[in-house]
């Protein structure tokens, strides 16, 4: 959630997750995108489908502590 403020603010939240699944068809290895698609699925409170986009990046980078920082808000969240 740390880079999506400023868009959550301007309402832009579903255009910054359309972008990152664009950058996911090219390049499905690319961990930095599947992070940021968890932020912009919190931002727009579809916490389930965040959570699969942050499991998918610590997949592909066990070390991504800002992926693993989204989980745990997400978690948090969820009442989990």
């Amino acid at each position: 959630m740390r880079t999506i403020q400023p868009l959550k603010n301007a309402g832009r939240c579903q255009d910054v997750l359309v972008a990152y699944e664009r950058a996911i068809l090219l390049d499905p290895h690319f961990a930095d995108a599947y992070d940021g698609k968890g932020d912009a699925l919190c931002c727009l409170k579809r916490y389930q489908d965040a959570l699969l986009a942050y499991e998918q990046a610590i997949q592909l980078h066990p070390n991504f502590a800002a992926a693993q920082n989204g989980k745990s808000w997400t978690l948090w969240q969820l009442g989990l």
